[in-house]
């Protein structure tokens, strides 16, 4: 760049608006701090403007670190560019910034699991996550040795809570398991026996007979259809009392 100067833009109310513009050799002008996109490879980052110009550059590979460093705010959407994402700085930062912004944004699961016997060797846990009428991820979950209820409730708000993005808390409903409030981002309430719970009792019992974990995720979802197969036995479901 031969110069850099700020440019004022005005309207008939005043000054609307500043920029920072560099001047090449050649007598081309750009918006120095405009479009800009962050490539970040194995070897380091470099920061282009929407012009291509190189704004900076350095071995540093933390996205986080990166943009922390920078001395000028950013005059408009920054994209990302890294061998696993592309896209807006923005979206990148509300899945991956645990700690950096706050859990505004809802995520509802239902849960279902029994106790165990006393000399049960393993613990089954049906899971599902879903919003309005529609289903967006089952968890079928075997674990290898006996949980007890307050055991179940930290083992899956930390599972919860692992595939949460960083702007998401998440609200469970649990049958069989005790409130929860031990793991910050996952509020876990214990409730009876209905029939919205039935997907999640079928992942329990499938997960009883497999022995293993099957989770799949559904990115439009999908609806499942209630088939009241538990009939008889809803009006006797209630929580457990006490630990077991």
């Amino acid at each position: 760049m031969k110069c850099i100067y700020t440019q004022h833009d005005y309207s008939s109310w005043g000054e609307s608006a500043s920029f920072l513009v560099g001047e090449t050799r050649n007598g081309k002008r750009s918006r120095i701090l405009s479009g800009l996109t962050l490539t970040i490879t194995p070897d380091g980052f470099t920061v282009t403007n929407a012009d291509g110009d190189t704004i900076r550059q350095g071995m540093a590979t933390d996205v986080f670190k990166i943009v922390d460093s920078m001395t000028v705010e950013l005059s408009g959407p920054l994209k990302l560019v890294t061998p696993d994402y592309r896209g807006d700085y923005e979206d990148y930062q509300n899945i991956y910034g645990v700690g950096r912004i706050p859990r505004e944004v809802k995520s509802n699961w239902y849960v279902y699991s029994e106790s165990p016997p006393e000399d049960a060797k393993e613990t089954a846990i049906g899971l599902i996550r879903f919003k309005e009428q529609k289903t967006y991820e089952i968890h079928s979950l075997h674990v290898a040795k006996r949980l007890s209820r307050k055991e179940r409730a930290k083992y899956i708000a930390e599972y919860i809570l692992d595939r949460l993005h960083a702007n998401e808390y998440a609200t469970v409903s649990a049958v069989n398991f005790p409130d929860y409030r031990e793991v910050e981002g996952v509020r876990m309430y214990g409730s009876k026996y209905r029939h919205k719970f039935e997907q999640c009792r079928l992942l329990f019992a499938d997960a009883l007979l497999r022995k293993s974990n099957v989770t799949e995720v559904f990115p439009d979802g999908q609806h499942y259809a209630i088939q009241r197969i538990y009939e008889e036995e809803i009006e006797n479901e209630n929580n457990e009392k006490g630990d077991d």
